[in-house]
């Protein structure tokens, strides 16, 4: 089952910071660390005329899972604004954090692009987390 959030708008040629509290079954259980075997990213254009929303315009690109604090994108506790000033959706959390260079991937305004993690879980069902972004044009470049 794929989670979505709402559409980010950045400017083209940014790259975007996606949060995410990562969990799994009915009763959402955070993940942690040590139950996801790897972390998989595909980038998907799905605002283009010319492009259909199953081609890759970036990826596969295996993604260090580490421990978020010094290596890697995932935690085993949720981080907070008190942690992390960035993170402002909740007072909850999040425990995935990933920062995307979309320098070339994003270089034209215009578009909607598709982020798609999965995350291969031991012994639980695979997991995909969506982030949808809207490249804005910078018109002064």
């Amino acid at each position: 089952m794929a989670d979505s959030v709402p559409t980010k708008e950045i400017y083209e040629a940014e790259g975007v910071t996606n949060f995410s509290r990562v969990t799994v079954g009915s009763t959402g259980v955070t993940v942690v660390v040590s139950q996801i075997t790897s972390i998989t990213l595909n980038v998907y254009d799905v605002g283009s005329q010319s492009t259909t929303p199953t081609t890759v315009v970036d990826g596969p690109t295996t993604i260090t899972v580490g421990d978020g604090v010094t290596t890697g994108v995932m935690t085993d506790t949720l981080q907070t604004t008190s942690n992390d000033a960035a993170y402002t959706r909740d007072d909850v959390g999040y425990n995935f954090k990933h920062t995307y260079d979309g320098t070339t991937t994003f270089a034209e305004g215009g578009r909607t692009y598709l982020l798609e993690y999965k995350f291969v879980l031991i012994s639980l069902p695979d997991k995909i987390v969506h982030f949808r972004v809207k490249t804005i044009s910078a018109w002064s470049q």
